[in-house]
């Protein structure tokens, strides 16, 4: 018998499903660093029964706590970034470079793993994957097609398309300079080189990767 999807949530639409993930990556993140909330707490400067609330969903902070949070789990908050935002529905920017926009998709995709726990890629098999193809995607090292993408997605217990528009913005600034975006995911190393000071550190968290 199949297993769910890890980390599967009924949700109620987008805001509502990306709070539950955010709080499920933070809760992640302390139950990894193995720090009480308690102490947490005090290095934050915020009151234990709100980091408490943060962590079982029941309240979305502002950015600057949620990266203040993350910091001190030892997580790298930039992985939580796009969750966060759609819990306040702000709009991706359009039509980003290529560069910009394959690295804002990587951090959903982290971040619906650190959602999810960080389960073992071997889960994927049977579901459209390959363990391969799961841990390329989620490492940055491929941009993965939208087949790829979607089934990893499902996998990790979110919804497509919520994430539908990052990767069509990839899409759509390769097709600029390329005639066909290639099937089975582009390598990061084929994008166009970004101009000097552009582009984010790469992601961290990939022990289980």
């Amino acid at each position: 018998m199949d297993s769910a999807p890890v980390g599967e949530d009924a949700g109620c639409g987008p805001g509502g499903r990306a709070s539950r993930k955010l709080a499920s990556a933070l809760s992640h993140m302390q139950r990894s660093s193995g720090m009480t909330i308690h102490d947490a707490a005090q290095q934050a400067d915020l009151s234990p029964s709100y980091v408490s609330r943060i962590l079982a969903g029941d309240r979305v902070p502002n950015w600057p706590v949620v990266h203040m949070l993350a910091t001190i789990f030892g997580g790298r908050a930039q992985e939580l970034r796009t969750l966060w935002e759609s819990t306040q529905g702000v709009a991706y920017p359009a039509r980003q470079d290529v560069h910009s926009a394959a690295q804002r998709l990587q951090d959903a995709l982290r971040g619906l793993y650190l959602a999810a726990s960080c389960p073992e890629l071997a889960g994927v098999r049977g579901r459209g994957l390959t363990t391969q193809a799961a841990g390329e995607a989620l490492r940055g090292e491929v941009v993965p097609d939208w087949p790829t993408t979607s089934a990893l997605i499902t996998w990790l217990g979110g919804h497509p398309a919520d994430v539908r528009p990052l990767w069509e913005d990839i899409h759509y600034a390769f097709l600029t300079s390329h005639d066909v975006f290639p099937c089975g995911g582009l390598s990061r190393s084929l994008l166009p080189e970004p101009e000097a000071g552009d582009g984010p550190e790469p992601g961290d968290c990939s022990g289980a990767l």
